[in-house]
């Protein structure tokens, strides 16, 4: 049996789709653990800016408590993100060395390193992961609001369609790949492109959107803005195809209607 935590999330609930018989679990509930065969921990907090300013918060989730999964699990996939890195020479590969910048990212390193303490061990490196989905506050949802957006073009990276993630993390989960694998859409580009992608798929008002450099938002947590990831290992190893945003938007598009 597999079991998700934070399955009620983006990616949790796209793994439960993805993966038949697959199971949501509480994060409390560690007894529920004890038939899983693999445990794909999906349960962080992700809120950037958050995370600067409630450091003890964000390390008793994305920490101790991937800590407790990890002595609890017989095989653990993590879930982690590109923000491991400080975006000063991206994309990056599994074995660059990380070096992060906000409290969010030190945790998520942190939540990797305990990880590593399971018996078996996996863990997944994604970054902008949107899909369309109504009361969400991913990004294509926030562009897709149709209010004024001031959008970094400076923070280069791949978007990545939640769904395709869970499909590659689910052939990951059911072949038993252990190891670090970066899973993300196959194209890079910088937010505001992003965005106006969204938009012409959409038929939005482009004229919305507004190009700016990061340090005109004044977000308190630092990004890395040279990132993205390299997807050679996955391309060579696994069998799911990891979609361009084109391709990406395509889908959603569909689902929207």
């Amino acid at each position: 049996m597999i079991a998700v935590t934070g399955s009620t999330g983006q990616v949790g609930s796209a793994l439960l789709r993805a993966i038949p018989g697959a199971r949501g679990v509480p994060r409390a509930d560690l007894d529920r653990l004890a038939d899983a065969d693999i445990l794909v921990h999906c349960a962080a907090i992700t809120a950037v800016d958050w995370c600067e300013d409630h450091p003890a918060e964000a390390r008793a989730v994305n920490v101790d408590l991937t800590r407790r999964m990890a002595r609890a699990a017989k095989h653990l996939i993590y879930l982690s993100t590109e923000y491991v890195f400080d975006g000063r020479g991206g994309p990056y590969g599994e074995d660059d060395p990380p070096n992060p910048l906000s409290v969010y990212g030190r945790t998520k390193l942190e939540g990797e390193e305990a990880a590593r303490e399971a018996p078996k061990w996996t863990i997944v490196r994604s970054t902008v992961i949107f899909s369309h989905a109504p009361g969400e506050r991913n990004f294509l949802m926030q562009v897709l609001g149709g209010r004024p957006m001031r959008v970094p073009r400076d923070q280069v990276s791949n978007p990545t369609l939640a769904s395709n993630l869970a499909e590659a993390v689910a052939e990951i989960a059911g072949r038993g790949l252990a190891g670090v694998w970066n899973v993300v859409g196959s194209d890079r580009l910088n937010r505001y492109d992003f965005a106006m992608r969204i938009a012409k798929r959409f038929g939005l008002d482009a004229s919305k959107l507004a190009p700016v450099e990061t340090r005109e938002l004044g977000q308190k947590a630092p990004r890395p803005l040279e990132a993205g990831l390299r997807i050679d290992k996955a391309r060579r190893e696994l069998k799911t195809r990891l979609l361009g945003v084109d391709e990406a938007l395509d889908a959603c598009w569909r689902e929207s209607r």
